[in-house]
């Protein structure tokens, strides 16, 4: 459904001026001027894409990549100077066969490592997401801002120009086929999802056929294609935990009821609708596809509104299994007179199309919800709170995973000058410790500022143009999109990366280093999954040493400590329970995630031992989280054997 979302925005847009008055801001460590114009109405401040934060030149600090509605794509780096240096700056324009300075782009970068070449990859869509004379498709660069073979593709449908539809979805990056490089996935406005090789070839079973062709197998609008356009950009996580990454993605297409034929599982659109629109038709989808384009079962989740929102990823109940989190959007409501507040509500979904414990009831809110919610621990506690922030209604909602309202919210957030915003489709909740207290911190765009709120509900920055002695985060322009939070100067400290037609680095002095959702879509390659804690693999429940008789002082063995989680996890290795000879070394530190440290077992004095096998007793191994939490623990039997082990050699058999 195309419609242009409310946004009122251009009333009193301003910009910010040379020697821009930031009033009891923090301080700004570098500003640019970005390229501007080709806005819809005039003016120069309609940059949709969010800016991502990624190690672009190999210095081993954050860069940040951003795109501009006029087409560019750029990759600027903090140097120590007032305005940063640029890495790269690219008008994509004719390398997608269009005049300079003719493009838009109003999708955010994607960024990593796709070919496994040592150098990341910038990945965007591009088009408009108005009604504009543009070519839409995905594009890829070098890491040096050139074009990577076999890139751009333009989408498959074509729009009312007959130019290739636009691609307003954000992509995500993620190794699909375990195959060791990554794919690239995005939604477009024609009605398709799409699926790459890093070189741009399709991957088997993609485009994805509609759930619906099933019910409507003459239909031929539904192989290769949805039956309505995508907003939403995708998600990747293990929902059927088979070791491959699935695909999750928002999307217009709603169902057809009974007055459609065939099996409609009990759908029913209760819409009046405008004349002239097919009666029986309504609503949106969450669909889950695996690698090969196929629908997960409990897929497409129906909902009675359109879906725009970018579903956030995470295990809220600890059961091992992946849930979804997304809001609903803004067509409904303002499309059909008789539409009540079905669209105003935060939904969790579970890997299998099921309910969450503590969300069987979607969690009503006060607005459409065509924003993307942010999963990240702003209440101190155990769990990760989910946190999102109506459209229309301007409120931050937070809950906890098991569904209960944090205290203080909602809130109504406000920008630098009193006032709120609309919270539109592309727009993200950022997570990240702005005081250095351990916990994430809420940033959200409003107006001309960043809006800063703790995990109780109070508001941390002004309200009233500094009036109140609290820091203002100001652009002097309206955004439309998200900031990030990260470390570009490698302080150790977050810094926060905002950008209307201008890019602001505010520095930010008290803050931690942790940002649990730092950036639209979590990460630089955009699967918009929580990174999980920190988690002790389980553990051999017995470690064997064996010594011969001629060489038996001294024995030894070495076991590795597994990090299953995406955060570091902190290790420790008690041996009160152990034989008084036995010493660890490298009993103790710190895991990073997904990695793996190896201890070692030493042995003393084996020589007085029993022939055969001795029992020396266990050592246990504690892990705790980022957090300091319990992350697992494991209890070793160690046993050594001192003799004289046979040896047995196998036949070696060869053929030519």
């Amino acid at each position: 459904m195309f419609l242009l979302l409310p946004l009122v925005l251009l009333g009193g847009e301003t910009r910010a001026e040379e020697g821009f008055d930031n009033p009891n801001g923090g301080d700004i460590l570098f500003w640019r001027d970005l390229p501007g114009g080709n806005c819809p109405g005039g003016g120069d401040n309609c940059h949709r894409g969010s800016p991502a934060l990624a190690d672009v030149n190999n210095d081993g600090k954050l860069d940040i990549v951003l795109t501009t509605g006029n087409g560019h794509i750029m990759a600027i780096r903090h140097n120590g100077s007032a305005s940063g240096a640029v890495i790269f700056d690219v008008d994509i324009a004719p390398m997608i066969g269009m005049s300079s300075g003719s493009a838009v782009i109003a999708s955010g970068a994607a960024v990593a490592d796709i070919d496994k070449d040592g150098r990341v990859e910038i990945v965007v869509g591009y088009g408009a997401d108005w009604n504009h004379n543009t070519k839409g498709g995905i594009i890829v660069l070098e890491h040096n801002g050139t074009l990577k073979p076999g890139w751009p593709n333009e989408s498959i449908g074509k729009n009312n120009n007959d130019l290739p539809h636009s691609v307003f979805s954000s992509p995500a990056l993620g190794d699909l086929d375990n195959d060791g490089d990554l794919e690239i996935v995005a939604g477009g406005f024609d009605k398709r999802i799409y699926a790459y090789h890093h070189n741009g070839n399709l991957m088997s079973g993609w485009t994805a056929d509609s759930a619906l062709l099933h019910r409507f197998p003459t239909w031929p609008n539904l192989v290769g294609s949805l039956a309505d356009s995508t907003w939403s950009s995708p998600a990747l996580a293990d929902l059927n935990n088979d070791g491959y990454l699935d695909i999750i993605i928002g999307s217009d297409e709603g169902n057809f009821d009974s007055r459609w034929g065939g099996n409609s599982g009990g759908w029913n659109c209760p819409y009046q609708l405008p004349a002239g629109w097919a009666p029986g038709y309504c609503g949106g989808s969450v669909y889950a596809f695996d690698r090969f384009g196929n629908v997960l079962p409990g897929f497409p989740k129906y909902m009675l509104e359109a879906i725009q929102s970018t579903p956030a990823i995470a295990d809220l109940n600890g059961d091992g299994n992946e849930d979804i989190l997304i809001g609903t959007g803004t067509f409904y409501n303002t499309n059909s007179p008789s539409h009540p507040t079905n669209g105003f509500i935060l939904s969790a979904v579970s890997a299998s199309g099921g309910t969450v414990p503590g969300w069987a009831t979607p969690k009503s809110v006060d607005g459409t919800i065509p924003g993307s919610p942010a999963i990240g621990n702003i209440a101190g506690d155990a769990s990760p709170e989910v946190v999102i922030m109506s459209h229309n209604g301007g409120r931050i909602y937070a809950y906890h995973a098991n569904g209960q309202l944090v205290a203080g919210f909602p809130m109504r957030p406000l920008a630098r000058t009193g006032q709120s915003t609309n919270f539109d489709v592309g727009f993200g909740v950022i997570l990240a410790d702005y005081d250095n207290d351990g916990k994430m911190e809420i940033f959200v765009s409003q107006r001309d500022s960043i809006t800063v709120v703790d995990g109780n509900g109070t508001q941390l920055t002004t309200k009233n143009n500094g009036a109140d002695g609290k820091p203002a985060y100001a652009t002097g322009g309206w955004l439309r999109n998200s900031p990030a939070v990260g470390d570009v100067d490698g302080d150790g400290k977050l810094e926060l990366v905002v950008h209307d037609s201008r890019l602001y680095v505010y520095d930010l002095p008290n803050a931690g280093s942790e940002a649990e959702w730092g950036m639209f879509k979590q990460n630089a390659a955009g699967t918009s999954r929580v990174n999980a804690p920190g988690s002790l693999q389980q553990m051999p429940s017995e470690l064997r040493m064996v010594r011969s008789l001629q060489n038996s002082n001294f024995g030894s063995g070495a076991m590795a400590v597994v990090n299953a989680g995406d955060l570091p996890m902190n290790y420790t290795v008690n041996t009160n329970n152990a034989n008084s000879r036995v010493t660890v070394v490298n009993g103790s530190g710190q895991v990073p995630g997904n990695g793996s440290k190896t201890f070692t077992v030493e042995v003393r004095n084996v020589n007085t031992l029993n022939n055969g096998w001795n029992n020396l007793g266990t050592i246990s191994i504690q892990a705790t989280n980022s957090l300091g939490q319990p992350a697992g623990t494991a209890t070793i039997t160690l046993r050594i054997y001192r003799g004289n082990p046979h040896r047995t050699f196998l036949p070696i058999s060869t053929s030519n």
